[in-house]
């Protein structure tokens, strides 16, 4: 890793597809995923390093993005195909679905999305991506996951349910939260492709993740998620959820990344704080997207909510999001970076 001051100017410099693309995450189904979708968001932006950087610099550069994104994109029918209670329940849910039901549209989107990534890592194996496919491939993936992201933000802001959970400003959250969430992500996928060393990229993808971090922060507590509603949520005391809403949603997810990004901005050569923040940024929207489903099935357990024949056997589920990533991640293959 490399030291790097924190320069404000360079959040000015954004053209506007890097802003259009901002919006390019994926959110996976957290109606079945557990945690995985707001900690899998990874957009497809070309973070070119300034104005003059080299062609080979610019295309690794959206590579690494393109592909972190097509490989958590392609768990999603991966999990579900693997998923006990309900196996391949995208399919199903798209045929079987009353017209009036908003989730076959999040299933078309999602399978639109899909067909958007299929066609660009076929072009990355070809070697046939220009900068004019690499543009139109940018808009059409930034257009399918915005439109994804805020389909699950409408869907549980409308559904009947914990009020500690489903808000109205859901929909806000969520395209807000591609900021933080997937910066840190896309930042780690850098990190890890050995491009750590790109100053102004990291210094872009770190203005963007405290932007929208501290963004998260005030949404949620205008929201109230963090406390207003437990009196109102029957059994989240006995389904010992206290240490993963405010543990580790709230303290490790939210607000140590907050301090560690302005410790950052503030100090000289803190770059290790940078990459802390970012790992601490992915635990706590895990752990949101945990207390969201395996919560809520802990909480309709100990409540009484749902009927017997309706709940999950929580925890299994989890072990089916991680294999099915794994899966998908080495079957696109990470072999074809040098």
């Amino acid at each position: 890793m490399v030291s790097f001051n924190l320069d404000w100017k360079t959040v000015k410099r954004i053209d506007k597809e890097y802003l259009l693309r901002t919006f390019e995450e994926i959110s996976l189904d957290g109606l079945t995923l557990i945690g995985l979708d707001e900690v899998a968001r990874a957009k497809g932006h070309d973070y070119l390093i300034n104005g003059n950087a080299s062609k080979q610099e610019a295309e690794k550069s959206w590579q690494v993005a393109w592909v972190f994104m097509s490989g958590i994109l392609f768990a999603v029918p991966v999990i579900l195909g693997l998923h006990l209670d309900q196996p391949f329940r995208s399919i199903t849910i798209f045929f079987k679905g009353n017209p009036t039901s908003p989730m076959p549209y999040g299933v078309l989107i999602l399978f639109a999305w899909l067909v958007v990534a299929i066609y660009g890592l076929s072009a990355l194996r070809k070697n046939t991506l220009t900068p004019e496919k690499r543009k139109r491939l940018s808009m059409l993936g930034a257009l399918c996951g915005l439109l994804f992201v805020t389909y699950l933000g409408v869907l549980l802001s409308v559904m009947k349910g914990i009020t500690l959970w489903y808000s109205p400003l859901k929909p806000l959250q969520y395209v807000v939260g591609t900021l933080g969430v997937g910066s840190a992500v896309v930042l780690l996928g850098y990190v890890l492709a050995g491009m750590g060393r790109e100053e102004l990229t990291l210094k872009r993808l770190t203005a963007w993740m405290l932007v929208g971090v501290a963004a998260t922060t005030v949404i949620k507590a205008v929201t109230g998620l963090s406390g207003v509603y437990y009196a109102k949520t029957p059994g989240l005391s006995a389904a010992g959820l206290a240490f993963s809403q405010l543990g580790l949603e709230w303290v490790i997810g939210l607000l140590v990344p907050l301090a560690l990004l302005w410790y950052a901005v503030r100090s000289t050569g803190q770059s290790s704080a940078i990459s802390l923040a970012a790992i601490a940024v992915v635990i706590g929207a895990f752990a949101e997207k945990f207390n969201l489903v395996i919560g809520g099935q802990l909480i309709s357990r100990t409540g009484g909510i749902l009927p017997h024949e309706a709940r999950h056997i929580w925890g299994t589920e989890a072990w089916q999001a991680l294999g099915g990533l794994a899966l998908a991640t080495k079957g696109i293959g990470f072999e074809q970076f040098p």
